[in-house]
């Protein structure tokens, strides 16, 4: 009777020792993750700050940080102003993330490239 507590006492004294050395290891990554910083300093360049992606398709906009030049600005919804950049698509409107197939002609691409597809055909009749 005295081997089986002895034997339950070095495998609770066993299951003490891991818990302790996981505890310390814990200690020493927490230590570690304060010590290290999380991103280097000034490797981005000056002008990296949030911009206002605007989608002319589907009316919604993004709040990114880039380092895109912009014109003019807006009003994000915690009331301050950043620089917009207006986009002709993005994941809100392209149908391969909103799967729904839909026909975009934006500046008349489809009717220019017409014209030039039947300007090409006069002049080969031509010569």
């Amino acid at each position: 009777m005295g081997s089986i507590i002895a034997e339950k006492e070095s495998q609770i004294n066993l299951i003490n020792l891991i818990i302790l050395i996981y505890l310390n290891l814990l200690r020493i990554i927490r230590l570690h993750v304060r010590l290290v910083p999380l991103m280097k300093k000034d490797i981005h360049p000056k002008n990296y700050r949030e911009v206002i992606f605007a989608d002319n398709s589907s009316g919604i906009k993004f709040l990114i940080h880039s380092t895109i030049e912009t014109k003019e600005t807006a009003k994000w919804t915690d009331g301050k102003d950043y620089p917009v950049h207006h986009v002709e698509i993005s994941s809100a409107s392209h149908p391969f993330y909103t799967n729904q197939e839909k026909t975009i002609d934006t500046a008349g691409r489809v009717e220019k490239f017409k014209t030039r597809q039947s300007k090409a055909a006069s002049k080969t009749k031509k010569a």
